[in-house]
């Protein structure tokens, strides 16, 4: 059988789409690979360069690094504090617990009335809250300040000597400002707002000496971000930003599926046909409003035949465990226990006391030694106001720990118990010794051996081994 000239060229041709075919199927074949972990494995032994998985990658923390301080955006952490408990609290608890109680003078030139009349000045005055005032500005800004008001001219060097009477003002590094005027063309922009580089300050629209203004900064900045910061330190909130967006999504999330935990749904016959004709619509919304009053003041929904009725419920299960997660992020990034930051109480055999041990520690070091400068300055301030001069005078902190009834008893009588050892030892005298117990608050109210009125007795007190009058 002859095969016609069209029959001869189709049979060529399809000659040539089989070779064709076959070509891409072997073409194929070698480029085809399955992108699976083995693949990694043989690429990483064939170049290991390119091997460089997400976990060993700087990638993820370049993607989730901020590269503008929070701190320069005033408004943004003043709204924040302002809304958020959350950031209060994070903020003014450890200000507030490392005050609490005030602080116990001392001093080897002052008797305990006059240590007495300047704790009753700084406490009339609120010294301590003004001084606690500004660390919290501190805290939240990244730095505070300190302004000394006296009777004389505030644009004028402070003059210890004529002090007569001053006032404490508390204010964060925004309301403190460098005049134009005095601006140094010779500084840097770096320098511009560095506190340690301003001689006079504007506070609002009043020019105030460096010499009474008292600074302090936040929490040191490496050498890049301070240059941004000019010379501030940083917010507290810049360690606990991701963390508490965190916490804030979740709660978010948890409101709106609160809101649609159950949903009722409703087949109505006809809708689409409905709602497409003129007036449809609206007459579909009429039936469905007195559907639902019905539901709800007679608790029974009347429904057509071929209508259906159905509840979607929405379930919570993780949420929880998510929020708990976000907690503990947040206390890890201010380093708060969550029993005194969210108000909780401890969880399992723990009782919290390793917690708090470790947040009056970081209270102890981040709060207490920055607030000791100032504290010291202005004792020394009210010291020439009082008694016309300074005088040594030493102060420590309130202890942090809350002791009970019970312990607190057993302090006292220890420390009652050394004094009148040291009193019947003859190293101190009745009045020494009055003075101590009053100090410690053991006597409540003045002695006749406070006074001195006992001093007769100390003559037929036993001396120690090797002492006499003499000596």
């Amino acid at each position: 059988m002859t095969m016609t000239t069209a029959e001869r060229g189709l049979r060529i041709s399809n000659g040539r789409l089989k070779s064709e075919i076959s070509r891409l199927k072997a073409a194929g074949d070698r480029s085809f690979s399955v992108d699976n972990s083995f693949s990694n494995l043989v690429s990483s032994i064939v170049n290991p360069a390119m091997s460089q998985s997400n976990l060993t990658s700087i990638n993820p923390m370049v993607e989730n690094a901020v590269y503008y301080p929070v701190t320069l955006l005033r408004p943004l952490l003043s709204f924040m504090y302002k809304t958020h408990g959350i950031i209060q609290s994070a903020i003014d608890m450890p200000v507030n617990d490392a005050f609490r109680g005030g602080i116990d003078l001392k001093s080897g030139e002052l008797s305990a009335d006059e240590l007495k009349r300047m704790s009753d000045e700084i406490e009339e005055r609120g010294l301590l809250n003004v001084v606690a005032e500004a660390m919290i500005w501190a805290r939240l800004f990244g730095g505070g300040a300190l302004i000394v008001n006296s009777d004389s001219s505030p644009e004028k060097p402070l003059n210890q000597r004529t002090l007569r009477k001053f006032e404490l003002y508390a204010a964060n590094r925004w309301e403190l400002q460098i005049p134009q005027e005095k601006i140094n063309p010779a500084f840097s922009v770096a320098d511009m707002g560095a506190p340690k580089n301003m001689q006079t300050y504007m506070f609002w629209s009043n020019s105030v000496d460096k010499s009474r203004v008292l600074t302090i900064t936040g929490k040191t900045a490496p050498d890049i971000i301070k240059f941004q910061l000019q010379g501030w330190g940083m917010s507290e909130i810049e360690r606990m930003l991701e963390d508490f967006n965190l916490y804030t999504r979740t709660r978010n999330v948890t409101y709106e599926l609160l809101e649609e935990a159950k949903t009722d749904v409703v087949k109505l016959q006809g809708l689409a046909a409905a709602t497409a004709s003129s007036g449809g619509e609206s007459l579909m919304r009429q039936r469905i409003e007195a559907m639902i009053r019905m539901k709800n003041f007679n608790n029974v929904l009347a429904l057509d035949k071929g209508d259906e009725y159905d509840t979607k419920q929405v379930t919570f299960a993780g949420l929880a465990e998510v929020m708990k997660q976000n907690m503990v992020g947040i206390a890890s990034a201010t380093r708060i226990p969550m029993t005194k930051l969210f108000g909780i109480s401890a969880a399992g055999f723990s009782s919290g006391e390793d917690d708090i041990e470790n947040y009056n520690a970081i209270v102890e070091s981040e709060v207490r030694e920055k607030a000791k400068p100032i504290i010291r300055k202005v004792l020394r301030l009210l010291c020439v106001e009082l008694f016309g001069e300074e005088y040594d005078i030493s102060f420590t902190f309130k202890p942090l720990r809350v002791m009970g009834s019970e312990e607190e008893e057993r302090v006292k009588t220890s420390k009652q118990t050394r004094v009148v050892s040291l009193k019947q030892s003859g190293l101190l005298t009745t009045k020494e010794a009055a003075d101590a117990l009053q100090t410690d608050g053991l006597i409540s109210s003045d002695t006749a051996a406070s006074k001195g009125l006992m001093e007769e007795s100390d003559e037929e007190s036993p001396m120690l081994p090797g002492f006499d009058d003499k000596q």
